[in-house]
């Protein structure tokens, strides 16, 4: 891909995800995303190429130091990058070559440190930093081993790749397994926070890609990404959107529709924000305001937020039953909502049993009560609204209801092309969207893409959405001029948009050229 979209991905990791660090993973990356880098004040791992296997002594580890030299001599310039990477990535110990990797690296550029990325505990440590690819957490273990137990004894260490392989999430899958990748990237980086001795833990990785036969679902795409293949985001994106205090973020990690729950019973809704505090109202009814798990997760800068009752005073308000016969009501009423009627403790069945005889109640009142304030079966269409504070300043609201109403949505990211060295692009993502402007993930509608002038499609020009969003790249096509693109759907009809195609003269790019060779030299 051409500048353009390679200085979109160094901007969707530092801007829309917050992050201050990328690893290039064992292939060189186009210098147009490194010069973006660079501006941004992305800090970047920069690597050789390589992937577990060494090769014999001679030919095969003098590219192995060709490489080292390349990547240094190419980048040494550039203030973004913070550490080499002189190992072939997740091979074994082979410490006559690392040794003379390391001695090149350091003969060429002593100002950085080194690093190696093993996936393997125990090995030498040849290079500065011990960089390790830490896949322990597995939902259940602790989100990162402990560096001491690792290599053995203190020295510098950083981990290079989590989660990955360990859960891969396709944007169709079920709310339950989308959150459950969120929270685990949230477990690692909670450990990651909690440890001194860990400078900092990259993930594996930023974006689905295709891939060899053995590491695809089927179709050959690695789904191991916090983002789709299209740079749309998932779930666990907002782990990281939710650490960084720039820029005011929420996202209800539900769509809140009991239908999608087992059960049809609503459970506890996490919501990652940067924000101090939520409110919750149930159809404009002020349900309670939530705080920060910080017990949970008391490492990482804003703990997602939980939200465990949807019940609020609204039984007090509604019922003629006493103050505290109301408040055991609720509890026994959001207890059955988490556990099931079978479920309830023995004590908390006693509890229930007391209620109704106190009250003169049968069995289906209560049954009555849970429809009426926890399952709403019946009842009009349902509406959430989660408000996010800052102090006393309202920053963020998002709403989730029952759908009645959808539309195509239709974001460009540059409407404005111009052909440099190449053609130029840009990319379109499409989404189908509820009243609230949340993603109906099981929206699969096709779409036909037809275009006007200098421009043409990446890719095939039928596409359907995949988890209720995709993606097209654009790509000039050597002429200037206005090019349209038309977006066609059964359901939506036409969405139209207009670029303005320009062309830069070999003239003003030999001039650009020859001013960046005198500011090199």
């Amino acid at each position: 891909m051409p500048k353009r979209a390679q200085q979109k991905d160094a901007e969707i990791l530092k801007q829309e995800l917050g992050l201050n660090t990328v690893r290039l993973s064992h292939y060189p990356q186009s210098n147009h995303f490194l010069d973006r880098c660079d501006e941004l004040g992305l800090l970047v791992f920069d690597e050789i190429p390589g992937w577990q296997h060494i090769g014999d002594k001679g030919e095969w580890w003098d590219i192995t130091l060709q490489h080292v030299e390349e990547m240094i001599k190419k980048d040494w310039n550039r203030p973004s990058i913070f550490i080499w990477g002189v190992r072939i990535n997740e091979s074994e110990d082979c410490d006559a070559l690392y040794q003379a990797t390391n001695r090149l690296a350091k003969s060429l550029d002593d100002t950085r440190p080194t690093g190696g990325v093993r996936c393997r505990k125990d090995s030498n440590l040849i290079e500065d930093v011990y960089t390790y690819n830490d896949f322990v957490h597995n939902g259940k273990a602790y989100g990162l081993d402990r560096p001491k137990g690792v290599i053995g004894y203190d020295a510098p260490y950083l981990v290079t790749e989590h989660n990955g392989h360990m859960f891969p999430t396709k944007q169709f899958d079920s709310q339950e397994h989308r959150l459950e990748h969120a929270l685990r990237h949230l477990r690692v980086l909670d450990a990651m926070y909690g440890d001194d001795g860990i400078g900092g833990a990259i993930g594996w990785c930023m974006f689905d890609y295709n891939t060899h036969k053995d590491f695809g679902s089927g179709d050959r795409i690695c789904y191991h990404g916090v983002m789709d293949m299209f740079r749309i985001p998932k779930y666990a994106a907002a782990t990281y959107v939710s650490q960084q205090n720039q820029t005011p973020y929420l996202k209800v990690l539900s769509n809140m529709r009991m239908g999608d729950y087992p059960g049809s019973e609503l459970s506890d809704v996490h919501v990652f924000t940067n924000c101090d505090y939520i409110k919750l109202y149930k159809n404009d009814h002020y349900i309670e305001t939530f705080y920060p798990a910080r017990s949970q997760y008391p490492n990482v800068p804003n703990p997602p937020i939980i939200i465990d009752n949807f019940i609020g005073n609204l039984i007090e308000e509604n019922e003629s039953f006493s103050k505290s016969d109301c408040r055991l009501m609720k509890s026994l009423l959001i207890e059955v909502s988490r556990v099931g009627l079978e479920g309830l403790s023995l004590f908390s069945k006693l509890k229930m049993l007391y209620l109704l005889k106190k009250n003169r109640m049968k069995l289906s009142d209560g049954v009555a009560l849970y429809g009426k304030y926890v399952g709403g079966w019946g009842d009009s269409a349902t509406t959430f609204r989660i408000e996010g504070y800052r102090g006393s300043e309202l920053l963020c609201t998002q709403s989730c209801q029952q759908s009645f109403e959808q539309r195509l949505d239709v974001q460009v990211d540059d409407v404005d092309l111009l052909e440099y060295e190449t053609y130029d692009t840009t990319r379109f993502v499409i989404r189908c969207l509820d009243e609230g402007g949340n993603v109906l993930t099981y929206s699969s509608d096709t779409l036909n893409i037809e275009t006007e002038g200098p421009v043409d499609v990446i890719g095939p020009k039928s596409i359907s959405l995949v988890g209720g969003g995709i993606a097209f790249w654009v790509r000039t096509a050597g002429v200037s001029g206005e090019a349209i693109v038309r977006i066609r759907n059964e359901r939506f009809g036409v969405v139209e948009q207009r670029i303005q195609v320009s062309k830069q003269s070999e003239a003003s790019i030999r001039h650009e050229k020859s001013e960046q060779a005198v500011c090199l030299e």
